[in-house]
């Protein structure tokens, strides 16, 4: 009988666990907020309510069972602290360690979509009425009906007097612009009757859209429908485990016992022991025989991928673009410092201070060889407090300081506006005996910042930089080198050596900053001949890859010379919309060059500055506008050539405050020769004798003012 008994309570409990209908919960890490999707099926009845700590997602089935096993291995923050179900067909529990709010809609009919962000949950409006987000009925839609997404989290904010303030602004803003109007029907029954559309050309062009105010009302109480995947999914600290890669016994104990299981029967490698043996390799700072037995591995993974860039990370190995860290940075976990070292770079949506947590969570061995790059990292970024940190960190556990430390050092004194400080710590390193790797990279640095500041080089740094570009051409950054080392030429004002360089690459995208650096000090330094005979020579194709500030140095000594074509070419607009009056007057200066002022003076219409009023003054010359360009020298306080001018035209001047200068000679002169000269004709004698007399003042004021006309042109 017993027995019977217990056959029947285990065919039951089957019964139960079969019928039970069981539904995976997926979960996601997204910048902001921890994102939770349950799929069920589709018509089915769901809401989601707030507690005290938390929410509580209720579905319409009366035996479903969450499964909540995989959640917490995608999370890294701590907006999410726990989740349960008290039995089937109870509701999920969630409980928040943060201030968090929840949110949910509905996608594609049969996914619940539920955020979890920081944040007040939103007052209801209605006692009696349900939240429309947090409380939501679904039906199955209609044809041609768009399925509900529920409220962006701008709209949840508002209560019901902003939502109304809201539509009154846009409606007295749609009357403004006589789209709407404000006249009340008067109540009482009425008839529908069609709205007049207004009458629109059929033959508008693609890219014009017609809209109104009333476009806007529309649209206010939509919201976008929000995508399950706008970022890379993050690796959390579980999945990572860096903390679990050592139990903290010598390396070669561990490294015995996991040989020891490598290989099985038939030489076959047991792959979770090659997986173990890699993250040691990684946490013990070996990064190159971590890729070699990642490489035993025949099964491909997520895992597997960022495993082997983590431990080109260590090994200081460049990694492609795409690789298993790409776009991690915005993940608040251990995994974002490792994304940062990467990508060599700080992102937008990295967040430092966690990423700085990380740092001084990793043993001392790798803090002392990665605190170096994650410093200047950071110093690059403007982080340079969290830069110093981080090298002080490293100064503690390591005495004394090496060489890759000082150029830290050096990278953030840049940063930090004390271009000595930096300049001096570079020559510690290029100077150090211990430097390796450090001394070339310093040398670079130094070469760099001389270009900014227009510097030079002396003999010793160029002869160590030409050293540098041979000894390390096969090596990962020998190009770099060799770069600056024609830098390094021009600013030497060897020319045509650093030329020669550049012209064996001239197809390699890399050499294009080189080059742009060594025109742009040829523009500035190199002799007329050298300066031709490099820059005459570039094609259409090398002129589209210049800088703008190359292209319009360029020109700028090319109107120097007179060249109209050149600087034509070089100061033309294009797609490049950046310096457009620098190259409206470049532009100016060739018009005048090849004799056109009109289109000079077009080319200067909406520049006011002092240089492109020159230009103005000069093009109205050119015209022979003289009182034109005289109004032009008055503004810029060239009171003595507007004068001239005016003269020039034939108009009347003050001659009072010109007594003493050329112009005001002129005038002087001007008038006693155009002045009446005095006759006496009843007195013959007389008369004659002052005519002549005139007639030498004449030749003597008409000599002077040869004279001081000479000597003006």
């Amino acid at each position: 009988m017993m027995l019977r008994l217990v056959l029947s309570l285990l065919i039951m409990a089957a019964a139960a666990a079969v019928s039970a209908q069981t539904i995976p919960v997926r979960s996601g890490e997204h910048d902001g907020y921890t994102r939770l999707v349950v799929r069920v099926p589709e018509g089915t009845d769901w809401q989601l309510t707030h507690s005290k700590k938390g929410a509580r997602l209720s579905v319409g089935l009366a035996d479903a069972v969450f499964d909540t096993s995989s959640v917490f291995t995608r999370l890294s923050s701590q907006r999410l602290t726990a989740i349960s179900q008290s039995q089937p067909g109870a509701p999920l529990e969630m409980e928040f360690g943060c201030a968090c709010a929840a949110k949910a809609f509905l996608f594609k009919g049969t996914m619940i979509v539920v955020d979890i962000a920081p944040g007040q949950a939103p007052p209801r409006l209605d006692p009696q009425l349900p939240l429309p987000l947090l409380s939501s009925v679904q039906q199955p839609p209609e044809r041609d009906e768009v399925p509900p997404t529920g409220l962006s989290e701008p709209l949840l904010r508002l209560a019901g007097q902003d939502l109304e303030d809201r539509l009154m602004s846009r409606f007295l803003q749609g009357a403004d612009r006589d789209v709407v109007d404000l006249e009340l029907s008067q109540s009482g029954p009425r008839s529908a009757a069609g709205i007049d559309q207004p009458t629109l050309p059929l033959d508008l062009p693609a890219h014009i859209e017609v809209t109104s105010i009333l476009d806007e009302l529309m649209t206010l109480g939509q919201a976008p429908l929000q995508p399950l995947n706008p970022l890379v999914e993050c690796v959390s600290n579980a999945e990572l485990g860096f903390d679990t890669w050592s139990d903290g016994r010598p390396i070669y104990e561990q490294l015995a016992d996991l040989r020891a299981s490598l290989y099985q029967e038939f030489d076959r490698v047991d792959q979770d022991v090659a997986l173990r043996l890699a993250k040691l390799f990684i946490h013990s700072g070996f990064g190159a025989e971590a890729v070699q037995t990642l490489s035993l591995i025949n099964r491909p993974s997520a895992q597997v991928d960022w495993l082997h860039a983590i431990a080109r990370i260590v090994d200081d190995q460049p990694l492609p673009d795409s690789n298993g860290l790409t776009r991690m940075q915005h993940c608040e976990g251990d995994i974002a410092l490792w994304a940062v070292l990467a990508e060599g770079k700080l992102q937008p949506d990295a967040h430092p201070t966690l990423i700085e947590q990380s740092f001084l969570r990793l043993p001392e061995h790798l803090r002392r060889h990665l605190g170096p790059r994650l410093a200047e990292i950071l110093a690059n970024a403007q982080n340079l407090e969290a830069a110093r940190r981080v090298l002080r960190s490293v100064e503690r556990i390591e005495t004394p300081d090496r060489p890759d430390t000082t150029l830290a050092r050096a990278t953030i004194a840049a940063a930090a506006g004390e271009p000595e400080t930096g300049e001096a710590l570079l020559d510690d390193v290029i100077n150090d005996p211990a430097s390796e790797i450090e001394a070339p990279l310093a040398l670079a640095r130094l070469i760099e910042r001389r270009w900014a500041d227009r510097g030079a080089v002396t003999q010793k740094q160029l002869e160590l930089a030409a050293s540098y570009a041979v000894e390390l051409r096969n090596s990962d950054i020998g190009a770099l080198m060799a770069r600056s080392h024609a830098v390094a030429l021009s600013l030497n004002n060897e020319f045509d050596r650093a030329f020669e360089i550049l012209a064996a690459h001239v197809q390699d995208a890399e050499w294009d900053g080189a080059r742009n650096r060594v025109l742009q000090i040829s523009a500035e330094r190199a002799d007329n001949p050298t300066f031709l005979n490099h820059a005459m020579s570039l094609t259409q194709q090398q002129i589209a890859k210049l800088t703008t500030d190359t292209a319009l140095a360029l020109a700028d000594r090319f109107a120097d010379l007179g060249f109209a074509k050149q600087v034509r070419k070089l100061a033309g607009a294009g797609s490049d919309r950046s310096r457009q009056k620098d190259r409206a007057r470049l532009r100016a200066r060739a018009a005048l060059l090849e004799g056109h002022p009109e289109t000079a003076l077009q080319e200067l219409q909406n520049d006011d500055s002092e240089q492109a009023m020159r230009l103005q003054a000069r093009a109205l010359v050119e015209i022979q506008d003289y009182v034109a360009a005289a109004r032009v020298f008055e503004e810029l306080g060239e009171v003595e050539t507007a004068t001239r001018l005016l003269w020039l035209a034939g108009q009347q001047v003050d001659q009072a405050s010109l007594a003493d200068g050329k112009v005001g000679k002129l005038v002087d002169l001007s008038r006693r020769l155009s002045g009446p000269i005095s006759r006496v004709p009843d007195k013959p004698l007389s008369d004659a004798a002052g005519l002549l007399e005139a007639s030498g003042e004449t030749r003597r004021a008409v000599d002077a003012l040869l004279e001081i006309t000479d000597g003006a042109s």
